[in-house]
């Protein structure tokens, strides 16, 4: 089961984490700082980015600890989405996805995830692959073309006086499954909900939605609206809502 994985590679396999958390911080930070945010002398972390040194086990779990502590992953996202943005230049950075990734995974390591549901919009697919392969998880990806009488189909309204049809087979997600709802951003809600209706057609349960950016109130407002209260919400970096 992949809350079973998750959790035995972060408890009794610290050192990958932590060496993978490190690895990533690098596209984000500076050696010199990291060793004063975390109190380890540069060298040292080169040699464990490296794999010229390993930790011992209860160093990395301290390592991992300060890290979340910190709110690194959260920051190292702020300081790429600041000011005016676009999608693709944030999906550059090669470490965003992963530090996306390895977020999620310390978020749910003690509630099983069965299926990632992106988001019908490319940015929001390639967000909730790689999250779907670090929880080791099913990925059902919503398309516009489908077999008729065998898919779930859900019709939304992209922009205005503009509808669009969001489809998945019926055997995509299993009742019962545990699902994770994945967004680049909450800024065009209704493709949001368009995977979350998806998912309740599926008599699926909703464990969490995440998103890099947006805001959490109005995600847990839509939530609400359809029976949704004991979802987890997570959003990296937390946008203003519009008036």
């Amino acid at each position: 089961m992949s809350d079973k994985i998750a959790e035995e590679e972060i408890a009794k396999n610290p050192k990958f984490i932590m060496f993978n958390l490190l690895r990533i911080l690098k596209f984000f930070y500076s050696f010199k700082e990291l060793e004063k945010m975390l109190n380890i002398p540069s060298q040292v972390l080169w040699r464990y980015t490296t794999l010229r040194v390993t930790p011992e086990k209860e160093t990395a779990q301290k390592i991992i600890a300060k890290i979340n502590e910190l709110k690194l992953i959260e920051k190292a996202v702020s300081k790429t989405i600041t000011g005016k943005w676009e999608l693709w230049e944030i999906f550059r950075n090669p470490g965003i996805l992963e530090l996306a990734a390895l977020k999620i995974v310390n978020e749910f390591k003690k509630n099983r995830i069965d299926v990632v549901l992106p988001a019908p919009d490319p940015y929001s697919i390639a967000l909730g692959s790689i999250i779907a392969a670090y929880l080791r998880a099913r990925l059902c990806i919503p398309v516009r073309m489908f077999p008729p009488g065998n898919s779930l189909v859900e019709v939304y309204m992209p922009a205005p006086n503009m509808l669009d049809v969001a489809a998945i087979p019926r055997s995509c997600i299993p009742r019962k499954s545990k699902v994770l709802i994945v967004a680049a951003t909450t800024e065009n809600q209704s493709l949001i909900e368009a995977a979350v209706n998806l998912a309740l057609k599926s008599r699926a349960e909703i464990r969490g939605l995440f998103s890099l950016e947006g805001s959490r109130d109005a995600m847990r407002r839509m939530l609400a609206e359809r029976g949704q209260n004991d979802s987890k919400i997570l959003v990296l970096v937390e946008a203003a809502e519009s008036a």
